[in-house]
């Protein structure tokens, strides 16, 4: 008998692992939604709930198409951000016991579960849509369009310069914050007031910017620290970080705190050692607590409690952390916002929600009607529509200017497009100006005008700066061409000319 062939690893006519491992995976899952639905009591609760449990079992693909997961790659971490709307939001409604939108009470009975419904069908058609453009478009083969910064050295002269004016922004900006906020430097659950600082303000944009450029300096710290890991190194960097992180939420930006948390774990993770998902998904869960509580000192300042009051605690009930989630951001009422009123009562908006991208460069303090221009934009629909300040996602926006044909083809794209990031980070996967850039581009570059806003804030900066430091390496000189054409137009003497070959051939072992 001769042993049985390999291909790719799998033994030919033996079963496929990844079907294995998706098969396993749904048994497993089928009985942990037999559980989940025996315990509904509700009517609606168990009409949605199965809609709820196929969206989020597509959410999984990505980590169960391979044998060991990548949870730091573009599916993942879109899957990931996914789960984090799709998993709190059935956990507030079991908890509550019914089917809830807060967003749209005049909706209700058999409306109300069909609108969910819909929702949770397009997070399902738009995932699978995205997983399709990421795993057989043409992802792979754009790779090319991003920028070329592997190979060579970071002076760190160059670093120092950087670091230097990055503190020129980040110090004045933030000195002009403090002395508006009127508290103490060291209070930070006055969020609700640090918020109220850049609300409103001409200015509040630039300030903003200006302020998050004091991460900058602290993803490249940990870059030039990691790979040669020392204690002595790695405590300093990781206070530095703390800081700039502590003093960033005081301003009231939660989310901007927790990327640069997540930009120091995707470097940490590819350019000194792999993290698990395991830790992942428990530091997940911890900073979900922290986003819980910050949001409860963000929208209600300290000096409004009464004395029998204790104001907000942390909660590590894992229950009640997801319900208090959803609670905080509302994703499945706001998607049902655009799904009620488009296209029934308000037609497509046909593109008109990248608008401002035209205005993106100009400061609201020479153009203070710059925000009032452009009122369909994904910050502003749901406020446009219902008067709630809650932001939809791209599938959301998608479908708000396109219907379903935006949400297959813009996902599609999407996929493709994240696609071609990753295996761009692939071809120099331990390259430290390589996987900085990726960290930062992975998080804030997207279609949206929130992420486009965030590419301008920090990818921007940060591609400038990696240009500035690095030293690139020599290139090889490619004389092949130049010496054959010169050979050939030259008379023909073989005494006299040496062939082709010979002529080339130093200038290669050079």
């Amino acid at each position: 008998m001769e042993k049985a062939k390999k291909l790719g690893g799998v033994a030919k006519g033996g079963t496929n692992p990844v079907v294995v491992r998706v098969a396993l995976f749904s048994i497993v899952y089928l009985g942990v939604s037999a559980y989940v639905m025996s315990g509904l009591r509700d009517g609606e609760l168990q009409e949605v709930a199965p809609y709820f449990l196929v969206a989020i079992f597509i959410q999984f693909i990505p980590f169960i198409v391979r044998s060991r997961p990548e949870p730091l790659e573009p599916a993942c971490l879109a899957s990931f951000m996914t789960l984090m709307a799709l998993i709190p939001g059935l956990t507030a409604y079991v908890v509550a016991g019914q089917v809830q939108l807060n967003l749209l009470p005049q909706v209700s009975g058999h409306t109300r579960v069909e609108l969910v419904q819909t929702v949770m069908i397009a997070y399902s058609v738009g995932t699978i849509a995205y997983l399709a453009g990421y795993y057989m478009g043409i992802g792979p083969r754009i790779w090319r369009i991003f920028p070329d910064v592997a190979g060579g050295t970071w002076k760190r002269s160059r670093f120092l310069h950087v670091s230097l004016v990055a503190a020129a922004i980040f110090l004045p900006a933030y000195a002009y914050f403090q002395s508006k906020v009127g508290v103490s430097l060291t209070d930070f659950t006055q969020l609700a007031a640090g918020k109220a600082v850049w609300r409103g303000n001409a200015n509040g944009a630039l300030l903003l910017r200006a302020t998050a450029l004091g991460f900058v300096p602290c993803i490249l710290l940990v870059a030039l620290n990691f790979p040669g890991f020392r204690w002595s190194r790695a405590i300093g960097t990781l206070a530095l970080l703390a800081v700039v992180s502590l003093l960033t939420v005081r301003i009231g930006q939660r989310g901007a705190a927790v990327y640069c948390l997540l930009n120091a774990l995707i470097v940490v993770h590819y350019l000194w050692r792999r993290i698990p998902l395991s830790l992942l998904s428990a530091i997940g869960f911890v900073v979900m607590v922290a986003m819980n509580l910050l949001g409860e000192y963000r929208t209600t300042r300290n000096d409004q409690y009464t004395a029998s009051q204790t104001g907000p605690t942390a909660n590590f009930d894992v229950t009640s952390t997801l319900a208090e989630h959803e609670d905080d951001r509302e994703r499945i009422s706001a998607m049902a916002v655009v799904f009620y009123f488009f296209p029934e009562r308000k037609d497509y908006l046909l593109g008109e929600s990248w608008g401002p991208i035209l205005t993106t460069f100009i400061p609201r303090a020479l153009w203070p009607e710059k925000a009032w221009t452009f009122m369909w934009r994904e910050t502003t629909i749901v406020r446009q529509l219902v008067g709630a300040p809650m932001p939809v996602n791209y599938l959301g926006l998608l479908y708000a200017n396109f219907s379903w044909l935006g949400v297959l083809f813009g996902m599609y794209g999407w996929g493709a497009f994240q696609r071609g990031l990753y295996e761009w980070l692939l071809k120099n996967p331990k390259d430290r100006s390589v996987v900085v850039l990726y960290s930062f581009a992975v998080l804030y570059v997207g279609p949206t005008l929130l992420q486009i806003s965030g590419a301008v804030g920090f990818v921007l900066p940060v591609y400038v700066a990696i240009r500035y430091m690095r030293i690139a390496p020599p290139k090889v000189k490619k004389l092949l061409g130049a010496k054959l054409a010169s050979s050939l137009s030259s008379p023909s003497s073989p005494s006299a000319e040496p062939s082709p070959v010979a002529a080339v051939a130093p200038t290669a072992a050079e």
